[in-house]
């Protein structure tokens, strides 16, 4: 179990769960094209592109982590036919779950998204059709992205649970799940300052760690947070400082080989950021996997500017592979 006082999450995911949220998260990054057009990848997938899209990417991403469609959840374009099939099964309910479908507006016909985390307080989710805020266009947006969003938001309509979703339609607790199915948990951060260089890649070194009982970070400044074979959850934080504003820049992860001289074999979904200041906060939460014997490691680049890294912190739950 993870220590209270590095994360605060009642929710986990077990196999099914997270090969949806692993599906899901594919995606993140993923803008329409052209720009407000609704046109996607997934609307061509589910056979009516040009549409809103929301519920479409949940009906596709389902489908594609190998849930039954109109058997273990809803196939269709519309929120409000979605909410009408949960509740219709008996699967719909005001408690969140770990691979339940959140539904948004009157009726919950506004909007929909992915719950992938269960905290005290809000949800993590991934959704299509949306924007990086709920505070701001929170449906009718222009691509895939993972937020955080308050459970007491007046927004949230309710959940729906498909049958291979972790926990049951009535219970009342947050997810339940056997032993086996917890995840280990690594917290690292950063106290010395890094520089980083224009237009090129700067590899993330991690030199405090918070929790690592399974001695995946190597002792002392090392950028290795941890090694496979294993699937993840992930949450980056960066602060940048002395760089202008409006200065463009990318976070990522990658998987490297440590037989290969660390070259990078994977590289997991970008995250494009625009600075607001010249101290700039940026948070990122990748899920994937790593391969067996491979290394995960964090990166940053500027364009254009020179920055300094002056602080940074990681955050992962992860299950052997």
């Amino acid at each position: 179990m993870p220590s209270t006082t590095d994360s605060s999450t009642v929710g986990w995911a077990n196999a099914t769960s997270m090969a949806v949220i692993r599906r899901a998260a594919r995606d993140i990054g993923m803008r329409e094209k052209p720009p407000g057009s609704n046109r996607t990848p997934l609307g061509e997938a589910f056979g009516w592109n040009g549409v809103a899209w929301c519920q479409i990417a949940q009906s596709i991403w389902f489908k594609e982590a190998g849930y039954t469609p109109n058997v273990d959840y809803p196939w269709t374009a519309a929120c409000a036919a979605a909410v009408s099939w949960f509740k219709r099964k008996g699967r719909f309910g005001r408690t969140p779950k770990v691979g339940a479908m959140i539904f948004y507006g009157p009726g919950g016909g506004t909007h929909v998204e992915l719950v992938v985390e269960v905290h005290p307080t809000y949800v993590v989710t991934i959704g299509g059709n949306t924007s990086g805020s709920l505070n701001g266009a929170y449906y009718a947006g222009d691509g895939v992205y993972k937020k955080s969003v308050s459970r007491s938001s007046s927004r949230i309509y309710g959940y729906g649970y498909p049958f291979k979703a972790t926990g049951s339609a009535d219970d009342s607790s947050s997810v339940v799940i056997g032993e086996d199915d917890m995840p280990k948990y690594i917290s690292l951060g950063g106290l010395k300052s890094q520089e980083l260089a224009a237009d090129k890649w700067t590899t993330i070194w991690w030199d405090k760690e918070y929790s690592d009982k399974h001695k995946q970070h190597g002792d002392g400044n090392y950028p290795t947070i941890m090694s496979g074979p294993a699937y993840f959850m992930s949450t980056v934080g960066i602060t940048i400082e002395d760089v202008p504003k409006g200065t463009e820049g990318q976070l990522r992860l990658i998987e490297v080989n440590p037989k290969k001289d660390m070259k990078v074999s994977k590289t997991y979904p970008i995250q494009e950021f625009t600075t607001t200041s010249g101290r700039h906060f940026e948070t990122y939460g990748p899920i994937g996997s790593v391969s067996k014997g491979m290394r995960l490691r964090a990166q940053v680049v500027l364009f254009g500017r020179t920055g300094k890294l002056t602080g940074r912190t990681v955050k992962i739950f992860y299950w052997d592979k």
